[in-house]
């Protein structure tokens, strides 16, 4: 679809950027590919980031008694005293927080496409602002 220039093919003037921008629309993309790779991709990382966010709230919580003297304290001491899936508890009341996030993405794509369609707002970088 797209023939790759070389530098000697292709020199662009200094308001030629316009032209050559290509916005990726919501009408582009294969969404019965971009759901589900969206939903995993999301939760992978929540699930690989939630031992850190659950150890940080644990230093948050502790007031004047100090139960975790450093990080590596904390970590053997949780190992230890609860075992390995106490990293992970609460992780399941966290998971619907993902399709909403999930949702996001249609929404701002349709409002996008009303401003620029039914609205009548021409220029791409207006209509995302807003949107």
């Amino acid at each position: 679809m797209f023939k790759q220039s070389t530098s000697s093919e292709f020199k662009p003037k200094p308001n030629d950027y316009d032209e050559r921008l290509h916005v990726i629309e919501w009408h582009h993309m294969n969404l019965w590919k971009y759901f589900p790779y969206t939903m995993a991709c999301s939760l992978s990382v929540r699930a690989v980031v939630y031992p850190l966010v659950l150890m940080k709230t644990r230093f948050q919580l502790q007031s004047q008694n100090q139960v975790y003297g450093s990080m590596m304290d904390a970590i053997s001491r949780i190992l230890r005293q609860e075992g390995g899936r106490a990293f992970w508890k609460g992780f399941l009341m966290q998971t619907p927080q993902v399709a909403l996030n999930f949702m996001s993405n249609p929404v701002y794509e349709f409002v996008r496409e009303i401003l620029h369609n039914q609205v009548g707002i021409s220029s791409t970088g207006t209509v995302s602002a807003l949107a």
